[in-house]
């Protein structure tokens, strides 16, 4: 029978709208045209019925599908809007919820210390007994969520022993709490991603075998396309360049189709030095220039120094711009974005690669001054891949 258009028919229909959103989103993806058009009627329904709960979970759906979809502007004030409003609702739940959402938001434009500060009060604010059903209204464990960002900033501001505590944490939690969406999210966003970081081939492959056989068994669409494109990276890692480069690009062809942007740079990086593995520099270049376009176009900016310095590195190698200096230009590139952005750990590692060139050049003096306070600032880490390799060409300069 059909039901008059009315009060009770609105807030039937946005009921059903809230229970299916999660799944949709977790099957056909954040960012794919089902959720926007979820998103769009809910936000409607949830303003007709006058309805504050419903208003939030709509919120953070929206703020989700502009996040996912690489759209860092819009998702930045979606982040706002709701902290802000979850201010004057005077809700700590809510609350810790805002500055998770705009944590994620800031790691990603590259705002690590804004970012840091925004997850560590999420965590300051939650309390298990209080807060653990809200992974079932927005997508994730918000503690969860907020332990893989700030693992992510913990690295880039240079502190990868705590990093990786954070890392080890967040998976620990996310095992225990059986909340698959939760689990697939740390396992690509912290654990898998800080193994690239920290180049842990082994648990690189670890993590990204359990992603793949927890999205393809419970049918995940957003979560196996981007398990795909890290299944060819550590094919890649083992020696097997060809197979790794076209299970790259399958899974960055499905990541694309689910709606998703976030994270394409940073893939496309890896997909860069798949090329150059497989004896492609010049391949490698032109993905890195598609990178750096989409960085500007998108906004996320949390792997541009390494971008620029992957391109240096590579344009040595196929010897693109010889003569013009394009090499060094790239690699002091990425060392004005790094120090801006305070990311030390990809400070050093661009600081690693300049004094390397400059020592080819004969510029020993230069390079060893260049690294010193770079390496000399870190207090940590000193059995991490960068600052062993930096600690390796000080000591060759020192000679």
């Amino acid at each position: 029978m059909h039901q008059p258009d009315s009060l009770e028919r609105a807030r039937q229909e946005l009921a059903l709208h809230i229970a299916l959103g999660g799944p949709l989103m977790a099957t056909n993806g954040y960012a794919s045209p089902e959720v926007a058009d979820s998103n769009a009627r809910a936000h409607a329904l949830a303003d007709q019925v006058g309805d504050t709960e419903q208003r939030f979970t709509v919120r953070y759906r929206e703020w989700a599908y502009h996040t996912v979809g690489g759209r860092t502007q819009d998702s930045r004030a979606l982040g706002e809007a709701f902290l802000r409003h979850a201010e004057c609702e005077g809700d700590p739940a809510l609350i810790l919820v805002g500055h998770r959402l705009l944590g994620t938001t800031c790691n990603i434009v590259g705002a690590f210390p804004a970012a840091h500060a925004h997850l560590k009060q999420t965590l300051a604010l939650y309390d298990a007994a209080q807060h653990r059903t809200l992974a079932f209204r927005f997508a994730q464990d918000p503690q969860i969520a907020c332990q893989t960002g700030l693992a992510q900033a913990l690295w880039q501001l240079g502190y990868p022993e705590q990093a990786i505590r954070v890392s080890h944490d967040a998976l620990a939690n996310a095992q225990a709490l059986g909340h698959i969406n939760t689990l697939c999210f740390t396992l690509l966003f912290c654990s898998a991603t800080l193994a690239v970081f920290c180049q842990q081939a082994g648990d690189i492959s670890r993590h990204t075998r359990a992603l793949m056989a927890l999205s393809e068994e419970q049918g995940l669409a957003l979560w196996r396309s981007y398990a795909t494109v890290l299944d060819g990276w550590v094919q890649t890692l083992h020696g097997h360049a060809a197979q790794g480069l076209a299970r790259m690009a399958e899974g960055l062809v499905a990541t694309q189709a689910t709606g998703a942007g976030v994270f394409r740079p940073f893939l496309l990086s890896l997909l860069a030095q798949a090329h150059a593995a497989y004896g492609q520099a010049l391949d490698g270049v032109r993905v890195l220039d598609e990178a750096s376009t989409l960085v500007d176009a998108q906004g996320e900016r949390f792997w541009e120094a390494e971008i620029y310095r992957l391109k240096g590195e590579l344009t040595a190698t196929c010897d693109v711009q010889k003569g013009t200096g394009g090499v060094e230009e790239c690699l002091q590139q990425a060392l004005s974005i790094a120090r801006r952005q305070q990311a030390k750990s990809l400070e050093l590692r661009t600081a690693t690669s300049l004094a390397r060139l400059w020592k080819s050049q004969g510029k020993r003096q230069a390079a060893y001054d260049l690294l010193v306070p770079v390496y000399g600032w870190f207090t940590e880490g000193f059995d991490t891949a960068d600052l062993q390799e930096a600690k390796a060409l000080l000591d060759s300069l020192r000679e």
